[in-house]
């Protein structure tokens, strides 16, 4: 698919560069790793990556959303490197920064020369990539997986009738099991590349069959959760993550795709952000339409056929299945892998014009400055902050008592529990009132044992019991806020 090869010292410049952005790159996500806190999430799978033996990690995991794998291995990445932020979000990194090669590659397929190197610049400028490739999730894993799945699936199809297809089908069946066991949004990209794969060969069997073996040894592979846990999962009513569905949300996962967070910046830079983002999206749409201009023939179309649905018809379609069905759910970070996409088609463009550069040059510039300014944040959910707080202000015989309103499935006082021991401040902090397993203290009677009574909070409906019964017999002192979530509480006798 590649349209001719790049001199020798532009291979070694093109080299650098693209090392440089790694590393850069790399620079950013493990500095940012290293000093936000974790968010709730995080800590929902740091509740199943602590599980104290196999039978009970696949227990619990039974009653949570989602497919073992990711959870496996930052359960590795724990056992190996400690609990630290940086160790438990070791996995998602390196997966980020892997991903990031893989769109040099899938670039170079496609036959971008000098927007090759734009393609990786703009995907790891990206504040959602940033985000979501440092965070104790799947995100990240699940971006791979994909952007994983379309590069071997391209690279099957430029392959000589002369040469083995060995290599990329087994990295079609990596990919694939990869994919299903990591997060069940992957089936639906990995049904609509088939789609792509069915329009871009025409239906010509002779093209479709080399991927009918690595389909079948992922089926075979993800087979055994399927039939089991998956199925257990489908009988709870645990609801999916994500629930801002319709046409105004689609319009902003696609600004978010490259500008998270654009509040960070105040209102003017807001601005500038909001039509950086619209900016890059119309840049991929015309980088899209000139490489169909541009194609030939079938086998020249293939490859613009699936970059394109995963880039723009995914993201629509997920958004009307989750409109039409309660447990599909939607959210930015389900169509994180269109980023990569979106980033090939825009790097296109400037590989083929002056204003293609000059805009596209100018979004890597202002997502760079957007994710700078992520970093340099104290988090959308400072827990260990609010944490550091408590600590600080703490007087002998206060109470404690840190509550998030999330599934029954996960642990009271995680937050608490996890920084109390990392905050440097105190060598025996207090224990924690213990809950009754909804969001409420045990005994509500403890309560009034005490002169003070912390409460750590986090999206606590103003009316739950627990604050009700404090207002009814505390005063409130003082509410500060960490981010979005996360509120200290502070309550003493009147």
């Amino acid at each position: 698919m590649a349209t001719g090869s790049p001199t020798p010292w532009s291979k070694q410049r093109s080299f650098l560069v693209l090392a440089v952005i790694i590393a850069v790159a790399a620079t950013l996500r493990f500095g940012f790793a290293a000093n936000k806190s974790l968010v709730l999430d995080e800590f929902h799978s740091y509740f199943h990556a602590s599980r104290s033996s196999v039978d009970s990690f696949f227990q619990t995991l039974r009653l949570d959303n989602h497919p073992p794998l990711s959870f496996a291995m930052i359960s590795a990445s724990r056992s190996i490197f400690g609990e630290s932020e940086l160790a438990l979000r070791l996995p998602a990194i390196l997966f980020g920064l892997t991903e990031l090669l893989l769109v040099a590659r899938i670039a170079k397929l496609l036959g971008l020369n000098r927007g090759r190197l734009l393609a990786v610049a703009l995907l790891a400028a990206s504040s959602l990539h940033l985000d979501f490739s440092t965070q104790v999730r799947m995100y990240a894993l699940h971006a791979l997986a994909v952007t994983g799945l379309v590069e071997a699936i391209l690279s099957t199809l430029s392959i000589q009738p002369n040469e083995s297809t060995a290599m990329p089908r087994t990295r079609i069946a990596l990919w694939l099991t990869v994919g299903m066991l990591n997060h069940y949004f992957f089936v639906q990209y990995a049904f609509w590349i088939a789609v792509a794969g069915l329009i871009a060969t025409r239906l010509d069997w002779k093209r479709l069959r080399v991927f009918v073996f690595p389909t079948v040894c992922a089926a075979v592979l993800c087979l055994p959760w399927y039939a089991t846990g998956f199925r257990e999962q489908l009988g709870h009513e645990l609801p999916p993550g994500g629930d801002n569905i319709g046409v105004k949300a689609l319009g902003e996962a696609f600004v978010h795709m490259f500008f998270l967070n654009v509040r960070l910046g105040g209102e003017t830079l807001r601005q500038v952000f909001i039509c950086s983002g619209i900016l890059t999206f119309l840049s991929a749409v015309i980088g899209c339409l000139m490489f169909f201009a541009r194609s030939n023939t079938g086998r020249d179309r293939a490859g613009p056929i699936f970059v394109a649905t995963i880039a723009f018809w995914v993201p629509v379609a997920t958004t009307v299945t989750a409109a039409l069905f309660a447990r599909a759910g939607f959210t930015w970070h389900y169509v994180l892998p269109s980023a990569a996409a979106l980033a090939i088609f825009a790097a296109h463009f400037a590989d083929q014009s002056r204003l293609g550069r000059a805009v596209v040059s100018f979004a890597i510039a202002s997502a760079f400055a957007l994710s700078i300014l992520n970093a340099m944040s104290p988090g959308t959910e400072n827990f260990r902050g609010a944490v550091k707080l408590v600590l600080d202000q703490l007087q002998p015989g206060d109470a404690v008592v840190s509550v998030e309103w999330q599934p029954p499935l996960f642990p009271q006082g995680q937050p608490y529990n996890y920084y109390s021991t990392r905050v440097g401040l105190m060598n025996n902090a207090p224990q924690l009132l213990p809950m009754n397993g909804g969001f409420s203290v045990a005994w509500p009677e403890d309560l009034l044992r005490h002169q003070r009574v912390w409460v750590l909070s986090s999206r606590l409906p103003n009316q739950a019991l627990l604050l009700r019964t404090l207002r009814e017999n505390f005063e409130q002192v003082s509410s500060e806020r960490f981010g979005f979530q996360p509120t200290v509480l502070l309550f003493a006798l009147r």
